[in-house]
């Protein structure tokens, strides 16, 4: 990973992250900035590293997530699929926040927060400052 200035990067903190302390802890993280900074890059790069430490890792695109979760609806796969993200120790959420949300896409969504509260992780990225 490169620490150069442009990134504003605090290594000591990519550092405890990379511990994946948060993981068994199950917290959750939220990387948010500008096209292009790399918060894409640092969630796949945590995501890989919990990979080789055992951790069980799963990597979506929000929009791409909820559409699947909304055909999983209609073809009655949606428990096989949630039950497959709460076997994750950790589930990464890129781009989020990039299209509007219609009621379905929010109420999957708060279903997967609300079962993984404070038992298993979760990683969020977004173009969308913490205010909105």
């Amino acid at each position: 990973m490169q620490y150069d200035s442009s990134r504003k990067l605090d290594r000591n903190r990519i550092t405890r992250l990379a511990q994946c302390d948060f993981i068994d802890k199950g917290e959750n993280i939220l990387i948010t900035g500008s096209t292009g900074v790399g918060k894409s890059y640092l969630a796949s790069a945590l995501g890989h590293n919990a990979c080789s430490k055992g951790y069980k890792v799963l990597y979506f695109n929000t929009a791409k997530f909820l559409t699947k979760l909304k055909m999983a609806k209609v073809d009655d796969s949606y428990l096989k699929e949630t039950a497959k993200i709460e076997r994750q120790n950790l589930f990464i959420l890129d781009d989020f926040g990039l299209q509007t949300m219609d009621n379905q896409s929010q109420m999957i969504l708060m279903d997967i927060i609300e079962d993984r509260h404070a038992k298993s992780s979760l990683i969020i990225t977004s173009q969308l400052p913490v205010a909105n």
